[in-house]
Formats: structure tokens, sequence, C-alpha cells
């Protein structure tokens, strides 16, 4: 009596979930995602790693062909793209599509997101293992050795019908189950299509603003030149400023075409004038930049960028003052344009505040009135920009924004130092703090 109870004791133990065998499941992944895959599926399935390769989009037939040797009751196919992770859960039994599950693995990835491991093995309880292949009929062999390999009965038909025999019923079976195959190879394909699909840049693909500024403007001439040349100092103005980028490969994809974009940025003066003891003269000031960019990420919290287009900017000064009649003074209104490049870097300081700073050169092609006979035609020059700035993020896609920048133009005139007025050189300066609102898409 005492072994009989041991011995029931001892079934129950061996049939409990506890030491029941644990179901295969084939992963297919890199390397990394495979590691925290298994550690994952160890606790509830046995994880065996798929021989070979199984297409993006496999048919039922190819599902059953690699899930049959383990009697596999699903396959996980994993693809890294960017910063997520996709996983496809297919149906050991025919390829049936159980889940794609989407998720953004945590820098140190060590374990499935509670989301996504919670959606996994929900997939994977609706698993089933490929059909058993059907056995061949067993040949009867009588007391004198001889085979007789008997024809499978016929199942008995009603009056009026035709026998009915179990091949029969096992062909129709197997077109029946081919049938369903070739209803569910299509939803896999779609399926595999849905979950492999390119996916969108975790950078912003429109990055736009405005705001206002504030500047100031000194230009003045190179030692030793003519007295009748005159300089020029505004203090401060006010202009509108704005500023746009663009990445259109940022909204499908999170790869290097997500970082190639365009950028349009300007300034607008409003209410300038400029004065000589009772004289106002009109004036007009703007800058205009565009041209395309790159950015180049490096690691979480820093981002370079380089820009390559073209530059123009206006300082005119009307001829004649609007309150006295007289003439302005000699000093010419510019308008510097020509090809600029730059490098940018931006810093992630917390999830809420940021800093930046670029540096700018640019080739001086165009000078306004500074290069016609009136002045020094065989003016050449260049210039150099740079600016910082700190913004704060206000909501998901809004950030205010304070900036500071500098543009030095430096000219050099080859004049005749034996005209009636001559100069070797000129500089001009614009300084500016800029206040803006941004909206990062």
């Amino acid at each position: 009596m005492r072994l009989m109870r041991l011995s029931w004791i001892l079934v129950l133990v061996l049939t409990s979930p506890a030491f029941a065998a644990k179901r295969p499941v084939l992963v297919n992944a890199p390397a990394r995602v495979a590691k925290v895959l298994n550690r994952e599926l160890g606790k509830k399935y046995t994880p065996v790693p798929l021989k070979g390769s199984l297409g993006p989009s496999p048919t039922a037939k190819e599902v059953r062909d690699v899930t049959a040797p383990a009697r596999a009751i699903a396959v996980i196919q994993a693809q890294a793209g960017g910063k997520y992770v996709t996983l496809q859960v297919l149906s050991g039994h025919d390829g049936t599509p159980l889940d794609t599950i989407t998720f953004k693995p945590p820098k140190k990835f060590k374990a499935l997101p509670p989301d996504a491991a919670k959606a996994l093995f929900a997939a994977l309880a609706q698993g089933k293992p490929p059909a058993a292949e059907p056995k061949a009929d067993t040949p009867v062999v009588d007391a004198g050795g001889k085979s007789d390999a008997r024809a499978p009965e016929e199942k008995k038909a009603a009056p009026g019908e035709q026998p009915v025999s179990e091949q029969a019923v096992a062909a129709g079976s197997a077109s029946a189950s081919s049938s369903s195959s070739a209803e569910a190879e299509p939803a896999a394909a779609v399926s595999s299509r849905s979950a492999f699909e390119p996916t969108p840049s975790e950078l912003p693909a429109i990055v736009t603003g405005v705001g206002f500024k504030g500047f100031g403007r000194s230009f003045g001439w190179a030692a030793g030149s003519s007295d009748a040349l005159a300089s020029y100092a505004l203090p401060f103005a006010g202009a509108v400023a704005f500023e746009g980028a663009w990445y259109p490969g940022a909204h499908f994809t999170a790869g290097f075409g997500g970082n190639l974009g365009a950028f349009l940025n300007g300034e607008v003066g409003i209410g300038l004038a400029s004065r000589q003891d009772e004289s106002r003269y009109g004036t007009r000031a703007d800058r205009f930049r565009f041209g395309a960019t790159v950015r180049f990420p490096l690691g979480e919290r820093v981002l370079l960028d380089a820009l390559l287009g073209y530059s123009t900017q206006t300082f005119a000064i009307a001829e004649q003052s609007a309150t006295t009649g007289n003439p302005r003074p000699n000093i010419p209104s510019v308008t510097y344009n020509g090809p600029r490049a730059a490098v940018g870097t931006h810093f992630r300081i917390t999830d809420w505040f940021g800093a930046d700073a670029l540096f700018g050169f640019m080739y001086v092609y165009g000078k306004g009135e500074l290069a016609s006979n009136r002045y020094f035609p065989n003016t050449t020059g260049l210039a150099l920009d740079g600016g910082v700035g700190l913004s704060l993020r206000l909501v998901e896609t809004l950030r205010v924004r304070a900036s500071f920048d500098w543009t030095g133009y430096f000219l050099s005139t080859h004049a005749d130092p034996m005209a009636v007025i001559t100069s070797t050189g000129a500089s001009d300066h614009f300084v500016g703090g800029t206040l803006s609102l941004l909206w990062v898409m």
C-alpha cells in the first residue's frame, strides 16, 4: 500500500507543469537580441536557434519545413532598425502571423520591456506545432510469412452511395490542408511586410521657429583711409527672425538618409532709421541663408551638423534724408553675398535643456556699392560667423531658445594709394541676440 502511494505521488509530480517538457520556439534574431530573447523565453519555453535562414515573407510550407524537426510551436523573427526592434511571431503549424511587436530597447538591453514581454507570451500561447507526417500503411504478414498488402478498408456507404475508402478521405484531408495553407500564406506575407517596413527616425524631421532679434552694426575703414570716407555705428535695432530645417527622409527611415536635409533662415529689420545730427535716413537691413545640411548623431546626447549653402546680407541707407533733404554721408550701401560653409553641434544636457554652437565661413562674392566704381571696384573679402544658444523644452514639440550671434566681414579694397580718396580695407561687424519659439516635429 505504501509503495502504491509513492507511485501515485511520483506520477503527479512528473506530470505537473513544473516538470512538463517546455515546448520549443525557433528564434531568428541578431546576437544581442537573441541573447535577451533566449533569457526571456527560457522561463516558459525552450528557445532553439533557427538553422539556416527564413526570408522576410515566408510561406506556410517554408515555416513548416523549419519547425517540423523540432516540433516548434512558433517562429520569432527579430529585426533591429535604428533604435527600434521589431519581433514577428509566426505559428509553427502553418506560418499564421500571431503578432508583430515593436519596441525601443533600453540603453542597457538586458530584458524585454514589460509590455513587449506580455505581448510576446500572449502570442506564443496561440502557437501550434506542425502537423505530424502521416505514417505509411503497414503490410500484414500471415503465418506463412507472406505479405498481404490489403487495400484500406472501405467505409460503409448508405444505400445508393459509392463506398468511400480511407485513402480517399485522407486525400480529401490533404487537399483541405493544402487549401488552408494556400489561404494562410498571403496572410503571413502581408504580416511580414508590415513588420519590416522602414522605421521613422527618432531625430526630428522638421524644425521651425520664429522670434525677435535685437542687433547692432559697426562699419569702419582701415587706418590711413581718406577723411572723406565715413564710418557707421548702429547701437541697437530690431528684426523679425525665422528659421527652418526639413529632413524628408526622417519620415521613413532611421538610417543615414533620414539625416539629409535642407535649411532656410533669415531676419528682416523693422522700423530702422539712420541718423546724422538732425537728418534721418531710411534704412534697410536683412539677411537670408539657405542650403543643404547633414547631421551626424554621436551617441544619445551629441549631434553634429554640416551645412553648405548661400548667404546674402544687405544693409542699405537712403541717398537723401527724409527730414532735412541732406545727402547721405560718404558711406556705401552694401549687399554681401556668396557661398557659405558651416559646422555646428547640439548638446542635450538633460531631457528638457540643451545647448548649441555654430561656426561658419563665407567667401564674399558680392559687396554692393562698396565694389562699384563710386568706391573701390577691386574689393575682395571673406566673412566669419559664429553663434551659441540655449534651449528649454516647454512641451513635447515646443521649445524656447535664446541665442547670440556675430558676423564679421573683412574686406581688402586694392585701391590706388595715389587716388584722391583711398583706403586699404574695411571691416563690417554685426552682433545680435534672438529670443524665439521652436517647433520640433
